[in-house]
């Protein structure tokens, strides 16, 4: 119900067909048959040597489940890597649970480090209690009910090492039980700022070297709730690289009170999102405006164009004098009243215009023979362009469900690390293109084609903006 009155009947219908569609995969028979076997495992711990770097793994516990705690530092005392210390700084003001797993377990092995803080000061400040304890190279940070895999800490290190990089994420799922089902992976893709920008794909797991997490500043309290967002965009600011391991190295644990599992038990987190956004916008100099999307942990970002803004719209296709007319309007009605309009026509369609006494409508005629390709007739169009950004629209185009498409589309593509950006195309209520991707399909492929408009996609890919192969 909550669902239904979030999204509305018509998006409530497509997501709900969108799940009963279901998987051809099953993702846990899947996990099963690709996990790392006693050999591979084995072969892992005889690569640990002196030279490894100390990795410390930092949890903040508090008031934490005494089954979910013992299982969360038995996948840190399994791990294949032997070169970790474990920064347990236990916040609890309630009970003594987490001291008394704890405690003596430190006392037994000097890589488990506890410390009891005084008070709880929100999940961030706990962090940093345990950074102040972290004395390894790297750090990675582990809920205190959440779960590595045994090989997580050798893949990572290695990973980081070998790219000579200071920040690593992996892939992760989901579990209910140590031993139980896994469900929901996330397959992440190498390190794309825009997604980043748009939702905190990242997440789990991450690991950076400690000194760029202090040089980041540690995790920031202001953004309880979305601390680690905060704290990623931070360390991505600074770091000189990202490494991305394809692999499920963490399960993130869920039940009712955990955002894995139930987003509305956290509304807060969302808002805490997108000031972090908007908080590394204004760090990274990009002038934009952040806002919630319908899915929860999804953001939109919104960048501004120059004031005198230079675009010159090349209209082409194959389409009547009226689809290009239609088109040229819709350009002038919809923040283009500015742009230089440049519409490419055959002798034929240019008398028709002519007589039709069409050729002082704010536009450039630019004449082109029948025979020429369309490749040709764009490029003589860009050479007749004045302004700095180029547009091109097909004439096939009936209309716009974003009105400020032209303004929007040219605040992504003034920016100095952006060479094209694109749109979302939809025909007859269906995705045409939402970019391409390369290697689906052969060479490359339309990603979600033919999907309804209503059509989420894998991590709502088709609802946000990330970077892609092709445009």
């Amino acid at each position: 119900m909550q669902y239904l009155r979030h999204f509305g009947p018509r998006v409530f219908a497509a997501h709900v067909g969108e799940r009963l569609a279901g998987s051809r995969v099953s993702y846990n028979g899947w996990y099963e048959r690709n996990r790392p076997d006693e050999a591979y495992l084995a072969a892992l711990t005889e690569k640990n040597s002196e030279r490894d770097p100390l990795i410390s793994v930092l949890v903040p516990a508090y008031e934490t489940n005494a089954q979910q705690l013992r299982e969360m530092i038995a996948s840190v005392t399994e791990q294949t890597y032997a070169h970790w210390e474990l920064c347990l700084a236990d916040a609890s003001d309630r009970t003594e649970t987490v001291r008394d797993i704890a405690l003596p377990l430190a006392l037994n092995d000097h890589r488990i480090l506890y410390k009891r803080l005084p008070r709880n000061k929100g999940i961030a400040e706990n962090t940093n209690e345990a950074l102040a304890m972290a004395r390894g190279k790297y750090i990675t940070l582990l809920d205190h009910d959440d779960l590595l895999a045994p090989h997580a800490l050798r893949c990572m290190a290695d990973a980081l090492m070998e790219a000579d990089a200071d920040m690593a994420y992996s892939d992760e799922d989901k579990v209910e039980q140590r031993d139980g089902p896994h469900f929901q992976p996330h397959f992440k893709p190498d390190y794309n700022p825009d997604l980043l920008r748009s939702n905190n794909y990242i997440t789990h797991l991450l690991m950076v070297e400690r000194q760029l997490a202090e040089e980041a500043g540690g995790l920031d309290g202001a953004y309880d709730g979305a601390q680690d967002y905060d704290f990623i965009l931070r360390c991505a600011e600074k770091a000189r690289g990202i490494v991305h391991v394809p692999g499920i190295l963490y399960h993130w644990r869920t039940h009712l009170s955990s955002t894995a599992d139930n987003p509305n038990s956290k509304p807060y987190a969302y808002e805490a999102g997108r000031r972090a956004v908007e908080a590394h916008l204004q760090r990274s100099g990009i002038s934009a405006e952040v806002s919630q999307l319908p899915e929860y942990g999804f953001y939109r970002v919104t960048c501004k164009p120059e004031e005198e803004l230079s675009v010159s719209v090349i209209i082409t296709g194959s389409g009547t004098l009226e689809d290009k007319l239609r088109c040229a309007g819709m350009v002038r009605e919809y923040g283009g009243e500015k742009a230089q309009i440049l519409v490419p026509m055959t002798p034929v369609m240019r008398e028709e215009a002519e007589r039709k006494d069409q050729t002082d409508r704010g536009f450039t005629i630019l004449c082109c023979a029948d025979e020429d390709p369309a490749g040709r007739i764009r490029n003589e169009a860009v050479r007749q362009a004045e302004g700095r950004l180029l547009l091109f629209l097909s004439d096939e185009i009936r209309g716009t469900k974003t009105p400020g498409f032209i303004r929007e589309l040219a605040g992504i593509a003034q920016r100095p690390d952006v060479g094209a950006a694109g749109a979302r195309h939809l025909i007859r209520g269906k995705v045409d293109n939402c970019g391409y991707v390369l290697g689906a399909g052969g060479f490359a492929g339309k990603a979600f084609e033919g999907q309804p408009a209503a059509f989420r996609g894998y991590r709502n890919k088709t609802a946000v903006i990330q970077d892609i192969s092709a445009v």
